[in-house]
C-alpha cells in the first residue's frame, strides 16, 4: 500500500492455517482453524527450520533465473533474440502442504488442529492431523531438518513445501494459495517479450484479464497456424481461449467482458467482468458459491452471494455448461448423502448437508440455506435419497435474524417462520406426514423436532415452510434422527467429587458459550471485530487459561459472566509507543479522537482495572496500569482537534475523570507485588499531583474551595440536569441560555434552556448557541510545573479533524459551555486515590521500615480525611425552602437529603454565580459508598438508599436510571445522563450498595432479605439487558423498555421502533460485571494480607448452587462451591459452602 501497488482501500484477507482432513465426505476440504502465529512468537528452532526452507526456496528461484539468463544469452548469440516471443508465466508460488510451517521437521509434532506457542514451546491442542501429508516422512518420523539435510537432499524438491503460513503470506493481498481458485491460487503474473513484434509504450497498461487457455490461441496466431478440426480420424474439441496478440500489440485495445472458468482439485470458479463466483469444492450439487465484486474486493474478503442470488444463478448456469462441455466433473455422483432441491432458484442448499452444529439461530459462522428473496410465501426444500429410507423424525434448526441491526435485517428480513410441515413421497405423490406434535416447533437456538405417528419408508422427504408476511426465513440445519442424550455424570454427595464434576461442567460451558459468542462477530455492522491479536480462532484457549470459572443455576448469570470475559478479549491489544511495549484495553475498537494514542480511553479505566484484576495472570493489567500512570499518556497532551477545544489542556491520562490509583490498589489485593508497587508509586503520586494542579478548585471563602471540578463531558456524562441547573442560575457568558422564550412545542412559552441538553432535540440548538462566541481557539501551550491556562467560556470542535493516518477530514462543528461543576463522582475518585496512596505507602513502610514512606502515608491519610470532611460539608444537603431553581412540579416534591453537585467556586464565566447547588438527585450521589468514605458510626446518610428502591427515584421497570424520575427534567431519550440508563454508573452503584450493606448496615443491624433482594433485582435487570444475543453497549432506556419486543419476549437489536437492549456500539468495555458478581454478589473479599473472606449477598432462594473457581489469589488457586441441597436422600436442605485452596478443602 505504501508503494501504491495495492490500493489504499484494499482490505487484506484473513490469513489462517487450514486443517486438511475432510470435514464430511464429498463436501468441504478446508476448514479454517487457528490464526497463523506471529513470527516473533515462534521458538528459535521453528525459526531456524523455516528460514532454512526459505533459503532453499530462494535458491531454486535463483537457479531458475540463472538458467533463463542462459537461454536469453544463447538467443542473442544466435541473432534470434529480437524476433523471439518469450512468454514468462508463473504458477502461484509455494504450496501449502505439510502443516503450517511446511515440511514436518519434527516428525509432525506441530501438526495439530489447535495449539499455541508459549515461552518458546509448542503446546498442542485438538486432534493430531492424520491425512497423508501429515505423516509423509521417509526418514522414519524424525522429520526433515536442517541438521540431517544430506539424508533427504535427493528428494528436497518436494520435501521443502513451505507450508500454509508462507503460502498464504506469499500471495498477499490475494486470498488463499496454490490448489485453490480464489485469487491467491489463480492470479498469476504474465510477461510477454518480443522486441520485433511488440512495441513498448513506456508505461504500465492495465490489460484485460486473460487465462492460461489463451496461450495456445496466441501462439497459433503468432505462428500463422490454424487449429485443426481433426487429428487423424478424431474430431478435436474446440479451443476455449482467445488470442492475446491483438491486445499485446495494442495494449490500449478494449475487450468485451467474457466468461472464464476454473476447476482444480475440487475447487471451482467463474468470472465475467468484475463478478466472480468461487467455491472450495464442487462435490455438492448444486455448488455452494461465494460471490465477489473484484472491482471493490479483489482480496475476496466480503462474500455478497446472499445479496445477488440472480447473478450467482446465472453464473452457475454458465459454469455447469462449461463443466459439461469440457467434462470437468472428476468426482462420481454416487455419494453417501442425498440430493437436495428447493423452491428457491440458486439457493445454497449445501448448508443442509454440511453437518455443522449451530450454537444459536444467528450463528454467522454456519452456512445457511435461505429463502431470500422470497417473502410471505410457501416455500420448501426436499431430500432425495439414493435408496428408500425409513424415517421417524425430522428436526429443523431455524435461522433467525431478529437480533441483527436494522441496516442488516431490513435488507433480508430472515426470521423464524410462521409454521411448517413435513411431506413424504408416497405412491408417486406428496402426502403430509402425521406427526405427534400439534404444532411443529419454531423455537430459536435449537433443533425443532417432529416425531412421525408411524415410520415412513420413502425415497424423498420435503419440509414445507410458511413465511411471515413481508418477511423471509432461513435454515441452518436439518436432521432425520433425534440425537441420543449425552451422558451426564450424576451429582455426588462427596464435596471433592462434586467439585471435579462442577469444574468440568463450568469449563465445558465456557467452551460452548465462547463458540456461541464467536458466532456473533459478523451479526451486524455495529458489533466490531477484535481490536488486538485475539480472535475467533484463538480466544477459547486463552479464556480457559486466563479467567476464573463460574457456574450457577441461573443460566443467564453464567452466560453473561462468560460473555463479559469474551467481550474483554476483543479489547486487549499489544501497543508499542516510545520504544516500549504495552498491553492496553480499549473501550471500543479503533482510534477515536478523544482517546489516547493507543485508542484506549481513561474514562472506564477504573472499572476496567476492577474487572481485569480477576484475570489469573496479572501481567496484562500491570502493563495497562503502567501505560496510564507512567507511560506516554502520563505526559503527552491530549489531542483536541477532534473533541472539545479550549477547556483545560491536560495529559491524555487525565482527559476524563478516573480512579486509577484506587483501582491499582484493588489489583494488588488480588495479585500482591511489592516490587511493582514500589516502582509505580512515584508515578502514582505524580498522577494525583496533576489532578490537584489542574482540577482543584482554588477559590478561598467559597463552599467548594479545596474540592475538585470538571465538565460533565469529561466526567463521561455528556451533559446532565445538574449542570443545566447551573447554567440556568448563571449570569455572564451563559446568560443567553435563559434570555428568550421558546416559540414552538413542546416548550412553547418556556425559557429556552429547556431545549438545551435535557431534550433529545436540544443538542444542536445548544451547539449553535455556543458557536456564536467563536470557540475555535486551541488551548494555550502549558507546562505542568507552571500551569496558568484558563478556559474560555465555550469550547468547541472544528469542522475538520486529523485522522489516525494524518489525513484532514471534514465534520460538523459543535460547541459546549465550559461550565465547571463540583460533582460527588470526581471528588470521591480523588478521595479513593489519596486513601490508596496512604495505604500503599503504609505497606511499604511496614515492609522496609522507611521513615519517608511512613511520612508520606501520614500526609496522604490526612489529605484524604480533609477531603472527606469537605465533601460531607459541601455536597450533603437537606432540601429546604431556601433552595432555588427547584423543579419538582410534575411528580412530587424533594424532601430527603442526598449528595448533590454544585457550581465550582472558581468558574470564570458564570457572572459571579458560584457554589450554586443543583437540586436534583443523580446516581453519582452514591459514589461515597463505593470508596467506603463515610463515617461508620453515622447513620444519617443511610436515607439516601431509599431512592435506590423507589420507582420515583432510580428503580425503573427495565433498569436503574441516572437521574431520579420525579424531577421535571427527567428525559431518558436525551443523549445525556438525564435519566437514560448507563452501565458505567450501574457498576458504581451496585458496588456502593454492596459496601453499604457489608461495611455499614451490617455493623448496626442485620442485613435483611429485602436488602439482598433489592441488590439482586437490580443486578438481574442488568443481566437481562444483555439480551439473548449477549451484548453490552453505552446506554439503555430504563422506563420505556423499548428494548423488548412488542408484547414482550427476547431483547432485539433491530428496527428503531423496537428499541435496543443497549445503545451505540456493541461489546462496549466501560462497565463491570465479573467484579460485580465475584466481589459484590458472591462476596469474595480480598485483602493485602494472606487471607480472604466470603460474604455473599445473594437472596436465600434464588439459586440452587454456584461455583466460582480457578480464582488466582496471592499466588494460590481458590475454588468455592455452594449448594442448597447436597443430598437427595437426606430430608431438608443442607445448605453448605466449601472452599478449596490449591486443591485442598
Amino acid at each position: 500500500k505504501k508503494l501504491g501497488v495495492v490500493p489504499q482501500q484494499q482490505q487484506l484477507p484473513a490469513v489462517d492455517s487450514f486443517h486438511n482432513q475432510s470435514i464430511m465426505p464429498g463436501l468441504q476440504t478446508g476448514k479454517t482453524r487457528i490464526g497463523l502465529p506471529a513470527w516473533n512468537d515462534l521458538p528459535d528452532d521453528v525459526k531456524k527450520e523455516t528460514l532454512f526452507r526459505r533459503s532453499m526456496y530462494n535458491a531454486q528461484i535463483t537457479s531458475m533465473d540463472d538458467n533463463i539468463g542462459r537461454i536469453v544469452r544463447m538467443l542473442k548469440a544466435e541473432g534470434a533474440y529480437e524476433n523471439t516471443l518469450i512468454l514468462f508465466v508463473s504458477d502461484n508460488g509455494c504450496s501449502g502442504e505439510m502443516g503450517v510451517f511446511g515440511t514436518h521437521f519434527k516428525g509432525g509434532m506441530y501438526d495439530f488442529t489447535a495449539g499455541k506457542f508459549e515461552k518458546g514451546k509448542f503446546i498442542p491442542g485438538g486432534e493430531k492431523e492424520t491425512d497423508a501429508w501429515a505423516v509423509k516422512d521417509k526418514l522414519g518420523g524424525v522429520g526433515y531438518q536442517k541438521d540431517n539435510y544430506e539424508k533427504w537432499k535427493k528428494f528436497s524438491g518436494w520435501a521443502t513445501s513451505q507450508g500454509q503460513g508462507w503460502a498464504a503470506y506469499s500471495n498477499t493481498p490475494f486470498r488463499k494459495f496454490k490448489k485453490f481458485v480464489h485469487e491467491g491460487g489463480i492470479a498469476s503474473p504474465f510477461i510477454a517479450h518480443w522486441p520485433k513484434g511488440l512495441k513498448s509504450k513506456n508505461k504500465i497498461i492495465s490489460h484485460p484479464y486473460f487465462h492460461f487457455i489463451d496461450i495456445m490461441p496466441t501462439l497459433l496466431e503468432v505462428a500463422g497456424i490454424e487449429y485443426p478440426d481433426h487429428y487423424q480420424d478424431k474430431k478435436r474439441a474446440s479451443l476455449e481461449g482467445t488470442s492475446m496478440l491483438p491486445y499485446l500489440v495494442d495494449p490500449e485495445k478494449s475487450i468485451l467482458d467474457r466468461s472464464l472458468f476454473w476447476q482444480h482439485e475440487t475447487h471451482s470458479a467463474a468470472r465475467n467482468g468484475n463478478w466472480k463466483i468461487v467455491t472450495d469444492n464442487d462435490r455438492a450439487s448444486p455448488i455452494d458459491w461465494e460471490l465477489y465484486d473484484l472491482s471493490n474486493d479483489r482480496s475476496e474478503a466480503h462474500d455478497i452471494s446472499d445479496q445477488h442470488p440472480e447473478i450467482v444463478s446465472a453464473m452457475d448456469d454458465e459454469w455447469q455448461n462449461f463443466a459439461n462441455r469440457v467434462h470437468a466433473k472428476p468426482f462420481p455422483e454416487d455419494r453417501d448423502f442425498p440430493t437436495v432441491r428447493t423452491s428457491v432458484n440458486g439457493a445454497k442448499v449445501a448448508a443442509l448437508l454440511d453437518g455443522w452444529e449451530p450454537k444459536t439461530s444467528s450463528d454467522q459462522r454456519v452456512p445457511r440455506f435461505s429463502f431470500h428473496p422470497k417473502k410471505g410465501s410457501t416455500e420448501w426444500f426436499e431430500y432425495e435419497f439414493e435408496v428408500p429410507q425409513e424415517i421417524t423424525t425430522v428436526g429443523v434448526y431455524w435461522f433467525d435474524e431478529a437480533q441483527a441491526a436494522a441496516s442488516f435485517r431490513n435488507e433480508r428480513k430472515e426470521i423464524l417462520p410462521q409454521s411448517w410441515r413435513v411431506l413424504a413421497w408416497v405412491d408417486n405423490e406428496w402426502s403430509e406426514v402425521d406427526v405427534q406434535e400439534r404444532d411443529p416447533g419454531i423455537e430459536r437456538d435449537q433443533y425443532n423436532y417432529v416425531t412421525f405417528e408411524r415410520p415412513i419408508y420413502t425415497q424423498k422427504i420435503r419440509v414445507e415452510v410458511q413465511l411471515h408476511a413481508e418477511l423471509s426465513g432461513g435454515v441452518l440445519g436439518c436432521r432425520f434422527q433425534a440425537p441420543v442424550e449425552k451422558y451426564r455424570e450424576p451429582e455426588s454427595d462427596d464435596p471433592d467429587h462434586e467439585l471435579q464434576r462442577i469444574k468440568a461442567l463450568a469449563k465445558g460451558t465456557l467452551d460452548d458459550d465462547v463458540d456461541e459468542f464467536n458466532g456473533y462477530s459478523h451479526l451486524n455492522g455495529n458489533r466490531p471485530e477484535f481490536d488486538g491479536w485475539l480472535n475467533k480462532q484463538n480466544n477459547k484457549p486463552f479464556l480457559q487459561e486466563s479467567i476464573p470459572k463460574f457456574l450457577c443455576s441461573h443460566e443467564d448469570y453464567t452466560e453473561v459472566f462468560n460473555y463479559r470475559w469474551w467481550m474483554i478479549t476483543k479489547h486487549l491489544k499489544r501497543w508499542e509507543e516510545d520504544n516500549k511495549n504495552y498491553f492496553v484495553f480499549t473501550e471500543f475498537p479503533g482510534f477515536p479522537g478523544w482517546a489516547s494514542n493507543s485508542g484506549a480511553i481513561p474514562a472506564p479505566a477504573g472499572h476496567q482495572f476492577y474487572d481485569l484484576r480477576w484475570m489469573r495472570d496479572p501481567q496484562y493489567l500491570k502493563s495497562y496500569a503502567e501505560y496510564w500512570l507512567s507511560g506516554p499518556p502520563s505526559h503527552e497532551m491530549q489531542y483536541q482537534n477532534n473533541c472539545w477545544l479550549s477547556t483545560l489542556p491536560r495529559p491524555q491520562s487525565h482527559h476524563y475523570t478516573s480512579w486509577m490509583i484506587d483501582a491499582s490498589e484493588a489489583m494488588l489485593k488480588i495479585h500482591p507485588d511489592a516490587q511493582w508497587r514500589d516502582r509505580l508509586l512515584p508515578s502514582m503520586e505524580r498522577h494525583q499531583e496533576i489532578w490537584d494542579l489542574i482540577f482543584g478548585v482554588n477559590a478561598p471563602q467559597t463552599t467548594t474551595h479545596g474540592l475538585y471540578k470538571c465538565l460533565d463531558m469529561y466526567d463521561a456524562n455528556e451533559f446532565t440536569i445538574s449542570t443545566t441547573l447551573g447554567l440556568i442560575a448563571s449570569e455572564g457568558s451563559f446568560s443567553d441560555y435563559t434570555a428568550e422564550l421558546n416559540r414552538e412545542d413542546p416548550y412553547k412559552g418556556e425559557e429556552r434552556w429547556r431545549r438545551y441538553f435535557t431534550d433529545g432535540k436540544g443538542w444542536q440548538a445548544a451547539f449553535n448557541e455556543g458557536l456564536k462566541s467563536k470557540p475555535f481557539v486551541y488551548p494555550q501551550a502549558y507546562e505542568l510545573d507552571n500551569y496558568q491556562t484558563q478556559p474560555q467560556p465555550f469550547g468547541g470542535n472544528h469542522d475538520w479533524y486529523i485522522d489516525k493516518d494524518g489525513e484532514r477530514k471534514t465534520k460538523n462543528p459543535n460547541s459546549y459551555p465550559n461550565c465547571f461543576t463540583v460533582r460527588p463522582s470526581l471528588n470521591c475518585y480523588m478521595y479513593g486515590n489519596l486513601h490508596s496512596l496512604a495505604n500503599l505507602y503504609s505497606l511499604q513502610a511496614a515492609e522496609d521500615g522507611g521513615h519517608s514512606s511512613k511520612q508520606k502515608a501520614d500526609v496522604y491519610a490526612k489529605r484524604a480525611s480533609e477531603l472527606q470532611k469537605n465533601i460531607l460539608d459541601s455536597l450533603w444537603h437537606h432540601p429546604s425552602a431556601e433552595d432555588t431553581f427547584v423543579f419538582y412540579k410534575k411528580r412530587g416534591a424533594i424532601d430527603d437529603p442526598f449528595f448533590y453537585s454544585r457550581l465550582a467556586g472558581d468558574n470564570l464565566h458564570t457572572g459571579g454565580v458560584v457554589d450554586q447547588l443543583s437540586l436534583v438527585r443523580e446516581t453519582v450521589g452514591y459514589t461515597p459508598w463505593y470508596f467506603s468514605m463515610l463515617p461508620h458510626d453515622d447513620s444519617q446518610y443511610d436515607i439516601a438508599w431509599k431512592q435506590f428502591g423507589d420507582e420515583m427515584g432510580f428503580r425503573q421497570p427495565f433498569g436503574m436510571s441516572t437521574t431520579e424520575y420525579r424531577h421535571d427534567f427527567f428525559n431518558e431519550m436525551s443523549y445525556g445522563w438525564n435519566g437514560r440508563g448507563w452501565p458505567f454508573q450501574n457498576s458504581v452503584v451496585y458496588k456502593a450498595y454492596a459496601k453499604y450493606l457489608r461495611d455499614y448496615k451490617a455493623t448496626r443491624s442485620a442485613i435483611s432479605e429485602e436488602d439482598r433482594q433489592l441488590l439482586y433485582d437490580h443486578v438481574t435487570q442488568y443481566v437481562e439487558l444483555h439480551g439473548r444475543r449477549r451484548s453490552i453497549g453505552e446506554w439503555y432506556l430504563p422506563r420505556t423498555g423499548g428494548y423488548r419486543m412488542p408484547g414482550g419476549g427476547d431483547v432485539v437489536q433491530s428496527l428503531p421502533a423496537m428499541g435496543k437492549g443497549f445503545g451505540d456500539v456493541q461489546d462496549y468495555f466501560h462497565s463491570t460485571f465479573p467484579d460485580v458478581l465475584i466481589e459484590d454478589l458472591i462476596g469474595f473479599q480480598g485483602s493485602h494480607g494472606d487471607s480472604f473472606e466470603i460474604h455473599p449477598l445473594l437472596p436465600k432462594t434464588k439459586w440452587k448452587f454456584f461455583y466460582l473457581g480457578d480464582l488466582r489469589y496471592h499466588g494460590h488457586d481458590i475454588d468455592i462451591l455452594w449448594k442448597e441441597d447436597w443430598s437427595s436422600t437426606t430430608p431438608g436442605m443442607q445448605s453448605k459452602l466449601f472452599v478449596w485452596v490449591d486443591g485442598k478443602r
